[in-house]
């Protein structure tokens, strides 16, 4: 049975957040301390799972934590490139995008939904700071 939604201040004022920078992706933490919310920290966990499971925002697992960002349309082929250290997340939507999804569907039959696929690795910051 799905789950019944309701329009609150502070569903709002999450929405209102990751509009305000539809590219960034925020760790829960942070929407809690940058957020200027008049919600606890249970009613952000509980919103943003509300949220993600409705597809107002997507849900990306890091190294540190899920982060959450606006799932906004984009046109043409791209991806998520999401490092798992620091969970910095890369909107990725050069030319090769597009080339391995026509490799997927014509080499395997499949179809690939550029739009939700997530590459995670290591960032070159992080990846630095481990040398």
């Amino acid at each position: 049975m799905p789950r019944k939604t309701y329009k609150t201040r502070q569903r709002e004022q999450i929405l209102a957040f990751f509009e305000s920078d539809p590219d960034r992706c925020y760790f829960a933490k942070e929407i809690i301390e940058e957020g200027h919310l008049d919600a606890g920290q249970a009613t952000v966990y509980r919103t943003l799972a509300m949220l993600a499971d409705e597809g107002k925002i997507r849900r990306f697992r890091t190294g540190s934590g899920d982060c959450y960002k606006l799932a906004a349309p984009h046109s043409g082929d791209h991806m998520h490139i999401v490092c798992k250290a620091c969970g910095e997340m890369i909107h990725s939507d050069c030319k090769f995008i597009g080339e391995i999804s026509r490799h997927l569907q014509s080499e395997h039959g499949f179809s690939l939904d550029t739009g939700s696929t997530v590459i995670y690795g290591i960032c070159r910051n992080c990846s630095e700071g481990e040398a």
